[in-house]
């Protein structure tokens, strides 16, 4: 039996033990109380959404589809998650229905689903009959393909965004899909700007880095739940470590970005392909030295985050440095004991975009981890947007970055967590919007 079989068979016997699969951070009565804290555009668009998708018969429903088919390219989960605001505004200016639909590794539905007083975010049966898997996103010839930011021509996300509103409200098919020319982190910034500046009045928080919308927490609540074996592990993980909701710090590591960085530690090429081919490197040597450096940092930024705290919660795609830190407490400055926990009982933890041949059971505890550091209080995290995701889902309210863009630490306390308010001005409006100014 290898690992990951094992692995599959520990979620069995947890999810068949632990049969309490309510959650206080996500589900139903989560989606109501979002709702709420919507700004008014957007709560019109997901009643009207809703209104459309309880028709199940009408001809008259048309789609944005937001694919990842079997040859895309779609990054890991976080990734695919951060232009989401973008797209619901992009959805609500054409008059269409969003829906998700994911082929890689396997349907988002294996992982999340719809609530009651949520809105379906399902594509409807009949679209999957038009999609040719054997061909990438931009090759379907049975439906429209929208790229944005596509060719070379430099322009601001309002000018793109402008573009596409504008085809595709000549565009009269039943379905039409919408993807970006690559996964730029700065092109997905520049169109979530437009999102915050119909989400705010006069001044809004500017996009950075990887950062998430800071109304993620509600759109994410609003829109998903995870499904019951999901909801079961972290029930459990949360029972056995004593965690409540909003009562824990979380610490993030990202032991394998930037691939450069860690290439240059190693010295040696093979590196950068560590996501990729799930290439394992032995926990020793200077490999160890940086990780267990990047998390004795991380840990005492989150330890500053709220100095009372006693509860820290550490996850990192590193299955061996977080059993190092989970057995392995941190004295800071000579006195104060920090004892984390985490899942020290698992394999590797996979990235989306290069698990293809895993089964969707594989792929829970990257689920899992991020949606217990979304229940919170404070949460530390470095470079890449799965760390941000998670701050985001815990409400952007109180977190840290521990790392920089070039990998190396950052001490803490600093200002890259900052949130940075910028005017808003009609750059930031879509087409005959010029002269909105202050959430819609």
């Amino acid at each position: 039996m290898n690992e990951r079989i094992k692995d599959e068979e520990k979620i069995k016997q947890v999810t068949k033990v632990h049969s309490s699969s309510y959650l206080t951070m996500y589900g139903n009565h989560r989606a109501i109380s979002s709702f709420q804290k919507l700004p008014t555009w957007l709560q019109k668009y997901f009643t009207w959404h809703k209104q459309q998708t309880s028709n199940k018969y009408s001809k008259e429903q048309k789609y944005l589809v937001i694919p990842c088919l079997q040859k895309d390219k779609c990054g890991g989960f976080s990734d695919r998650f951060r232009p989401l605001p973008f797209f619901l505004l992009l959805a609500s200016k054409i008059d269409r229905v969003l829906c998700i639909y994911w082929q890689k590794p396997t349907m988002l539905e294996e992982f999340f689903q719809p609530m009651k007083d949520g809105i379906d975010w399902r594509c409807p049966s009949d679209f999957s009959k038009l999609v040719d898997s054997s061909i990438p996103s931009r090759r379907q010839t049975n439906y429209s393909n929208y790229i944005l930011f596509k060719g070379n021509k430099p322009g601001t996300g309002a000018q793109t965004a402008t573009s596409n509103v504008e085809y595709m409200r000549k565009n009269s098919a039943k379905f039409v899909s919408i993807r970006f020319k690559d996964l730029d982190f700065g092109k997905v910034n520049d169109v979530n700007m437009l999102f915050q500046a119909y989400s705010y009045q006069k001044e809004m928080p500017k996009m950075g880095g990887w950062m998430h919308v800071p109304l993620m927490e509600h759109i994410f609540r609003v829109m998903f739940e995870p499904v019951e074996p999901i909801q079961q592990l972290i029930n459990s993980t949360m029972d056995k470590f004593g965690l409540v909701e909003g009562e824990y710090t979380s610490v993030h590591v990202r032991s394998r970005y930037p691939c450069y960085h860690m290439q240059t530690i190693l010295g040696f090429k093979e590196s950068i392909a560590h996501d990729k081919n799930h290439q394992d490197i032995s926990f020793e040597g200077k490999y160890k030295a940086a990780l267990t450096e990047y998390s004795d940092n991380a840990i005492r930024c989150g330890v500053l985050l709220d100095k009372n705290q006693d509860k820290f919660f550490f996850s990192s795609d590193s299955a061996d440095l977080t059993k190092y830190v989970s057995s392995t407490p941190l004295v800071i400055d000579g006195v104060r004991k920090v004892n984390a926990v985490g899942v020290d009982s698992r394999d590797e933890i996979l990235h989306m975009e290069y698990s293809s041949n895993n089964t969707a059971t594989s792929l829970y505890p990257v689920i899992e981890d991020l949606l217990i550091m979304g229940g919170s209080k404070c949460v530390a995290h470095g470079v890449g947007s799965f760390g941000s995701f998670a701050a985001a889902l815990s409400g952007n309210r109180c977190r840290a970055v521990h790392r920089n863009a070039k990998g190396d630490t950052e001490s803490c306390p600093n200002d890259k967590a900052a949130a940075k308010m910028v005017e808003i001005t009609k750059e930031y409006m879509i087409g005959d919007d010029k002269d909105h100014f202050g959430g819609a």
